[in-house]
Parts: structure tokens; sequence; C-alpha cells
């Protein structure tokens, strides 16, 4: 079965810097496990996200970095 494109969407506000999340109806619909064990994931991928956005931060790097997003190995 291929992958579902969206599972949850993350939203911002860019004047509040307020951020929400929504998850769409297919995946509210889904099993229990298959959401914790996505939500679990994804914590992990944003975490490892904020890390290095902070340390590109606590390097005087810009305001404005594409760089946050870029793969790393």
């Amino acid at each position: 079965m291929p992958a579902k494109i969206v599972g949850v969407m993350l939203m911002y506000d860019p004047d509040t810097g307020v951020g929400t999340l929504k998850p769409t109806r297919d995946f509210v619909e889904n099993d229990l496990m298959l959401q914790v064990d996505c939500l679990r994931e994804w914590i992990y991928d944003l975490e490892k996200i904020h890390d290095k956005g902070v340390e590109l931060l606590s390097n005087g790097e810009g305001v404005y970095s594409k760089a946050l997003f870029k793969e790393t190995e």
C-alpha cells in the first residue's frame, strides 16, 4: 500500500509565531497503534530539526536559514 501524503498538517501564524497541528480525517479515523507510532516518529524528526535550529542560532546564523531543513547524514 502506498504511503499517504498527509497525516497531520503543521500550521503556523507568521504574525504571532504560534504553531498548531491539524490531523487529517483519514489519520484521525485510523488505528490507534498507527497513530502513536507515527506521532513518535514525527516528534523525533521535529526534535532533531528544532535542535539543529537552536544550534544554528547559537552559532550566529542569520535569522532566516534554509539550512534548517537540509538533510544531514
